[in-house]
């Protein structure tokens, strides 16, 4: 005889994990994301704080830079502003002193040839009548207050011309001189600097 069995108890529904395994992944995904996104902008930070000190480093060095070139500029200013005025005062010594030198020339002398050295020496030559002017002229520069060292280099002559038309006349001999002019000096460029500023108007 078969015997039927009968069960009398409910069938279990088998869970679903589907979305819990969904809810699961996508809250791992977003705490990766997080964490991607967390380290790339610690790292950005931390790249924004490196330029940042190295531009405050660049600013700092470029106002330095300024800085020393500032002093440089004005330094090199000032140093022309020297030159200048120490030249213009030259200028004025040698002058005066070649408009002396041109004074002590014998009645008929004349400056045959003129140079004038950067380091203040003259170099002349002057045609006389005779050597006894030759030596006077030496003994004036030599005397003179505004000339330093003066030197005789050399003298040369030729054969008087006889019957000459004056206007042609040339001094037979020609006395070489080189002579030193010192620097002018703080005083007299004050002085020249006061007569300036009494001539103008």
């Amino acid at each position: 005889m078969a015997t039927v069995q009968i069960n009398l108890l409910e069938e279990k529904e088998e869970k679903n994990w589907t979305p819990l395994l969904m809810i699961a992944s996508a809250v791992m995904l977003m705490l990766l994301l997080l964490l991607v996104f967390w380290w790339q902008a610690n790292s950005i930070e931390e790249q924004t704080m490196e330029l940042e000190s190295e531009l405050q480093q660049l600013e700092q060095r470029e106002a330095e830079l300024n800085a020393a070139s500032t002093d440089e500029l004005a330094t090199q200013r000032q140093t022309l502003q020297e030159a200048v005025a120490d030249l213009e005062a030259r200028d004025f010594s040698v002058a005066e002193t070649v408009r002396e030198m041109v004074a002590l020339l014998p009645e008929r002398g004349y400056i045959d040839y003129f140079a004038l050295q950067e380091d203040g020496t003259v170099s002349i030559d002057v045609r006389v009548d005779n050597l006894q002017q030759t030596a006077t002229y030496l003994d004036g520069l030599d005397t003179y207050e505004k000339t330093g060292e003066v030197e005789l280099s050399g003298v040369t002559g030729e054969e008087p011309a006889v019957d000459v038309d004056p206007f042609e006349y040339r001094a037979p001999y020609l006395a070489s001189y080189n002579i030193s002019i010192p620097a002018i000096t703080e005083t007299e460029a004050e002085e020249v600097a006061g007569d300036d500023e009494q001539l103008d108007p």
